[in-house]
């Protein structure tokens, strides 16, 4: 049994009104940071962008791997002191 048997044919319903959380998932180039990017600009809503992938995007967006890289920074010098 292949994965694509397993993918819904026909549109979902959605049953929530106002989510809380969206995964936006696909293949390399097809536009996902751009989405992402529009959805932080237009409402209420943080992008955690987890590649490093929307640099060169306005939006309101919190690299991730860069925070976390600072947090070990600043917790390595605190322990040298």
């Amino acid at each position: 049994m292949s994965l694509l048997s397993t993918l819904p044919e026909e549109n979902v319903v959605g049953d929530q009104h106002s989510p809380q959380t969206i995964i936006i998932y696909g293949n390399f180039k097809i536009g996902k940071s751009a989405i992402a990017a529009w959805i932080t600009r237009n409402h209420k809503a943080l992008w955690l962008d987890y590649e490093s992938g929307g640099n060169c995007l306005t939006g309101k967006r919190v690299d991730v791997i860069k925070a976390v890289a600072e947090i070990n920074k600043t917790a390595k010098r605190g322990q040298s002191m």
